[in-house]
């Protein structure tokens, strides 16, 4: 409400008395009015948030090596953790990889808020490529969760993540003879200067002196004492370098246990260098080569 203060003035003319009459709107003061606000059961503002929720996330994913085994079992693993603030109830977890006609399930046990836990499932993939994978937790929503979107961890090689390689590996120990050549792709002694010759054993005059001389487009590094990966060999800056082992000690540059990383054009591989002398002796391994996307 409004109220108003008067002053009257009073002035004498030829025709009578005039009144004038001064007043004065004072502005109202206004009556403070509660807003209302929706609240849910917690006092909180109604707006939509689930905080409070759990939410549960694939963090990783992993398997045993860089590269699986066609044919073979390898152990496929899901990290899932629960970033929400509340504890997750048990569920499960989806891996839907390519090459499999269908998804894997496991269980997952309930899951502390905060709290992380890795699972794990049995793969065997049968022929080998490049296959992507698409991991879930909770699939069917049956756990109420603060962000239901981001429950699934995707790899395919088109948006070039990480991808699951799935290889054929060969392995064998060979005894070369002296100045014969050999081919890694087909575990065999080969005629020298032809296209399937990878690299020769060449025996210096007197048999003193023995090189590792490549042929065709073969490339090689020395990895070292340890043995390689296929991420190690595929990573490698490798060349056309010659490798000698001689009688002298100070120049001998491949000596036992040595690994050289080489990639034959078909496949990447290591030999690893078990005797020198007029033969020569190595244990190698070779994996399909993939071109990275």
């Amino acid at each position: 409400p409004s109220s108003a203060a008067s002053d009257v003035y009073k002035r004498q003319t030829l025709f009578g008395t005039e009144v004038f009459v001064d007043i004065t709107v004072l502005a109202s003061t206004p009556t403070p009015t509660a807003t209302a606000t929706a609240e849910d059961g917690d006092g909180d503002s109604g707006d939509g948030d689930d905080s409070g929720l759990a939410d549960l996330v694939v963090e990783t994913v992993s398997w045993d090596d860089d590269l699986a085994i066609a044919g073979s079992a390898f152990e496929f693993n899901a990290t899932i953790s629960n970033d929400g603030d509340e504890d997750a109830a048990e569920t499960t977890v989806e891996f839907t990889i390519d090459g499999l006609a269908e998804p894997l399930t496991e269980d997952v046990p309930a899951l502390p808020a905060s709290a992380s836990i890795t699972i794990s499932t049995g793969v065997t993939i049968p022929t080998s490529g490049t296959y992507g994978f698409t991991i879930t937790v909770d699939p069917d929503n049956a756990v109420g969760e603060a962000d239901e979107e981001n429950n699934s961890r995707v790899a395919t090689a088109e948006d070039g993540l990480a991808i699951l390689r799935v290889t054929t590996r060969v392995a064998g120990t060979v005894n070369l003879e002296g100045d014969a050549c050999f081919d890694l792709d087909d575990n065999a002694a080969v005629a020298c200067g032809g296209a399937a010759a990878d690299f020769q054993w060449a025996l210096g005059e007197n048999d003193d002196t023995q090189t590792l001389t490549l042929q065709g487009s073969s490339t090689w590094a020395i990895f070292g004492p340890t043995e390689p990966r296929y991420i190690d060999c595929a990573s490698l800056t490798l060349g056309s370098a010659t490798f000698t082992a001689s009688t002298e000690e100070d120049d001998n540059e491949l000596p036992l246990g040595t690994y050289l990383c080489f990639n034959s054009g078909e496949h990447y591989g290591f030999i690893q260098v078990q005797s020198t002398g007029p033969n020569l002796g190595f244990r190698f391994l070779t994996w399909d080569t993939f071109v990275e996307e």
